[in-house]
């Protein structure tokens, strides 16, 4: 798998995934999702990553896995869903896609009520 764009930059550009995580309230999710596919941090954004993951820096390489644990109303559906947004739209498969293949990304919701909000 290959990010056609950065998730940075996507999550920058209002023609993208820009206008999915905005305002102050979603800064962390945004930070916890550029991290998580490897791309370095600024100075200011590794303070908050620390403050949240304990961790001293950022893995600098895409993670193969994600454990959040969050409380009620606290962005989790909204930010993974942006998450599947950028993997499933913004990066290239084909390296691990036979020719023709289709790829499939499952998203999953506790319930119909909770997947009709997005």
């Amino acid at each position: 798998m290959k990010p056609t764009v950065t998730m940075r930059d996507a999550l920058s550009d209002p023609e993208l995934l820009g206008n999915a995580l905005q305002g102050d309230s979603f800064l962390v999710w945004r930070i916890l999702l550029i991290a998580a596919m490897g791309e370095e941090l600024t100075d200011s954004e590794r303070v908050i990553f620390k403050k949240f993951t304990a961790r001293e820096r950022e893995p600098l390489q895409r993670v193969s896995e994600l454990a959040i644990v969050g409380g009620r109303r606290g962005g989790k559906s909204r930010a993974l869903a942006t998450f599947a947004a950028y993997v499933g739209g913004l990066c290239d498969w084909r390296d691990v896609l036979v020719p023709g293949e289709t790829g499939v990304l499952l998203v999953l919701a506790q319930s119909q009520h909770i997947a009709n909000r997005f």
